[in-house]
């Protein structure tokens, strides 16, 4: 059955709906929920409107499923600067989905079949500490986003602490947004400023741990400064994301 895109901007908004259903509409919100309408109602996942029959416009009723295409997250380094309590690295759980692989430069990231993706995103650990340099991790993004669908967003995950505005600019070509993970209010403090710079590169989403004391501190930076933010419950992670852990060997080791 072929198929129709569905692109909201944002992250991880791309869906693939069967192009006969024309009675389904999306309205996506920040993050990784959607309110899905169609003829059978209002679902508020995409999980429970797959699991439900749909209603053509021909009138007749028919079993479908919406096709979603996997993330594929890339953890360059499994190191940090940081030792925060919640790292969702720190989950047994978490861990079980991540496949270790090895590359090297000459390999060119080749075991990764990165057109069948949604979205990719580049985490760690800190990806900003990959190599001796930024010049290693620029490399990457480049490859990466070299090997891609030219629609495929890529974004980079990081806890903003090492980000420079320098850094962003000269990788400006190869991703679409940049994820910065909050750990303290005084810490963002002191970088607000450098991220409302960086924002007018690339579009930031802030992801900050949900309870009432920070949604007080933080809402208002709620779609402002070109930041949206995404609140995350401890210990939750996508399902539907390929996390690949990749050991690199460089050139002459």
């Amino acid at each position: 059955m072929p198929y129709m895109e569905v692109c909201y901007s944002g992250y991880d908004k791309l869906v693939h709906i069967p192009s006969n259903i024309h009675s389904v509409t999306l309205c996506g919100k920040i993050g990784l929920d959607y309110h899905v309408t169609g003829s059978q109602g209002v679902f508020h996942t995409i999980d429970e409107c797959c699991s439900r029959c749909w209603e053509l416009s021909v009138g007749k009723k028919e079993e479908t499923k919406m096709e979603i295409k996997p993330k594929c997250r890339i953890k360059c380094i499994l190191s940090c600067n940081l030792n925060c309590e919640y790292c969702i690295n720190k989950s047994e759980e978490y861990r079980k989905k991540w496949k270790y692989i090895e590359v090297s430069v000459a390999d060119d990231l080749d075991q990764i079949s990165f057109k069948k993706y949604r979205s990719i995103v580049i985490s760690g650990g800190e990806p900003l500490l990959f190599g001796d340099n930024n010049w290693e991790l620029q490399g990457l993004l480049s490859r990466i986003r070299g090997k891609s669908l030219i629609n495929t967003p890529i974004y980079l995950q990081t806890n903003g602490t090492l980000l420079t505005k320098e850094f962003v600019k000269n990788v400006d070509n190869y991703i679409d947004g940049i994820g910065i993970s909050i750990h303290d209010w005084v810490t963002f403090l002191r970088l607000k400023t450098r991220f409302i710079d960086i924002s007018k590169i690339k579009p930031i989403k802030l992801y900050i741990q949900d309870n009432t004391d920070n949604r007080r501190k933080y809402g208002a930076y709620e779609l402002c400064h070109n930041f949206s933010v995404r609140w995350w419950e401890d210990g939750k992670f996508d399902e539907n994301e390929e996390i690949f852990v990749i050991n690199y060997k460089w050139l002459g080791e």
